[in-house]
């Protein structure tokens, strides 16, 4: 294997890519490595391999570079919706009942 793997049990068990790991696949793939390999040094499985190269490589060049895969993984992260509360607050203030309303006078039987 390669000077570069990460075999940490803790990164192992993280569903996410690091910003190590992305830079372990950069070295690897420079160096020739096959894809099932690098996963395995990462601890990830293949498809994750695959498909973090599939969404992160440079589209003009089609290399993969680490810095870039991480900055498009960091503005996804930041423009995906996010996850509404349901609390107190918003059950008294009827939020949900506000929320139908407007689509309750479309519906006709």
């Amino acid at each position: 294997m390669s000077l570069f793997c990460v075999l940490d049990q803790k990164l192992q068990n993280m569903s996410h890519l690091t910003v190590e790991q992305r830079y372990t696949i950069e070295r690897m793939l420079q160096q020739g490595y096959r894809q099932s390999e690098i996963a395995q040094c990462i601890g990830k499985h293949k498809s994750v391999l695959s498909r973090e190269l599939k969404r992160n490589c440079d589209k003009r060049s089609g290399k993969y570079v680490s810095d870039l895969a991480q900055r498009k993984y960091n503005h996804r992260n930041k423009t995906k919706p996010k996850r509404i509360v349901f609390d107190d607050e918003m059950k008294r203030r009827g939020f949900v009942k506000g929320r139908l309303q407007p689509r309750a006078s479309l519906w006709k039987p």
